[in-house]
């Protein structure tokens, strides 16, 4: 689970906060920040962030109404991104909701109003997809079952999920973006290298090399070689019993 945000006409003091939190949360990635109506336009229709994180007051370097930006992006999107709202008064809270804002977050803004607000949002897209991990190119969503993949490869800029049936499909993000948002049973075996290990038949421990279905042969690192003992325990223990 991967949820990428953008930060629009915010002050820095907020930004920088806002920043700062997403940082804290592996499945928040901050595409950006824009404070021009045009910019924001352009800068939304191209990255189509799933959180859009927008300051409803009034500023002269916008030069139209947030509102109004709002409205418009409605005509041109082909899904529903969520919207928190921010401002320094209520007044705006009843335009929020008719928007369909998920949230409305007043200035100064604390970290727990935030945190929270991100964590409604986390709940809201990991109970959509339990079982499954969603992989996202622009507008284009690809959803895979879990247990079907078996091991992740690395390949530079981008990730190749390899799954049974010899099917591969390509992320177009770095391995280290999927390590803290899937399950336990996927562990990091190698910089290039998560295997599922639900799924995993042997380990080799003289040849550094586990072996998954399908014949998949994968190299395991020295780094990991620990934690592939534990599993090795475990697993035996299991079997003992």
């Amino acid at each position: 689970m991967s949820i990428s945000t953008c930060i629009i006409n915010c002050e820095k003091s907020v930004r920088l906060k806002i920043t700062k939190l997403l940082k804290e949360y592996g499945e928040f990635s901050c595409l950006g920040n824009s404070e021009t109506y045009d910019q924001s336009f352009d800068f939304i229709l191209k990255t189509t962030p799933d959180v859009i994180l927008i300051d409803l007051n009034e500023r002269i370097n916008f030069c139209h109404s947030p509102v109004q930006l709002i409205r418009e992006l409605y005509q041109y999107l082909d899904y529903s991104p969520f919207l928190i709202a921010i401002s320094d008064s209520r007044d705006k809270a009843y335009e929020a909701i008719k928007l369909g804002c998920s949230d409305y977050l007043l200035t100064p803004m604390t970290d727990l109003d935030l945190r929270k607000s991100l964590f409604r949002i986390k709940k809201r897209v990991r109970n959509s997809s339990e079982g499954k991990i969603c992989l996202r190119s622009y507008s284009d969503y690809q959803f895979l079952d879990l247990n079907e993949i078996l091991f992740l490869k690395a390949d530079g800029n981008t990730t190749d999920f390899i799954m049974l049936e010899k099917k591969k499909i390509t992320a177009f993000k770095p391995i280290k973006n999927f390590e803290s948002i899937l399950p336990r049973n996927f562990l990091r075996v190698h910089k290039s290298y998560i295997i599922n290990t639900d799924l995993l038949l042997r380990i080799n421990f003289a040849k550094l090399r586990l072996t998954l279905p399908e014949e998949h042969v994968i190299p395991f690192s020295r780094a990991h070689k620990s934690q592939l003992t534990l599993l090795k325990e475990t697993f035996f223990s299991l079997e003992a019993v």
